[in-house]
């Protein structure tokens, strides 16, 4: 097993299998259906090192989160001043590496926080970006993306 595939489908420990089956059943006894396929349950194990009860706090605090938002099926429109910076390939998907995860362009020397409405604006694009690309990735039987971040004209 190479570094890459720790904590991926197919290559948890014994402990790492429990815990996923253990948050599996507290997720349905929680009627969340949407969070208990394998890869969105492996996503939070992840971020919580497997701990199964803050992996299920993080599920319940998401699906608050994302309660505020149920009616509405979020669009590149939703986000005006944002679309300035997508237009200008700022943030873009495109291939796929070698692994065939999706290929994300990032160009952040020509973002400028300042000329975003909001910060909520912000943040809700990129829930909706991360979950887009979660999509994309899927597709392709994938759970993750690689990110090319050019740094040319970027200054601190």
């Amino acid at each position: 097993m190479s570094a890459e595939d720790w904590g991926t489908l197919g290559h948890l420990t014994a402990d790492e299998e429990q815990a996923m089956k253990t948050l599996r059943q507290e997720v349905i006894s929680l009627e969340l259906p949407q969070y208990s396929d394998d890869k969105c349950l492996l996503r939070f194990c992840r971020a919580r090192k497997f701990v199964v009860k803050k992996s299920l706090q993080m599920i319940t605090e998401d699906y608050k989160w994302r309660q505020q938002f149920s009616e509405h099926e979020f669009r590149l429109n939703d986000f005006p001043s944002l679309l300035q910076f997508s237009d200008a390939g700022i943030a873009r998907v495109g291939g796929r590496d070698l692994e065939h995860r999706p290929i994300v362009y990032l160009k952040p020397s020509e973002f400028y926080p300042s000329q975003v409405e909001s910060d909520e604006e912000l943040v809700l694009f990129y829930v909706y970006y991360m979950d887009a690309l979660l999509s994309i990735a899927d597709k392709g039987g994938r759970e993750d993306f690689t990110v090319i971040c050019d740094l040319a004209g970027w200054y601190v």
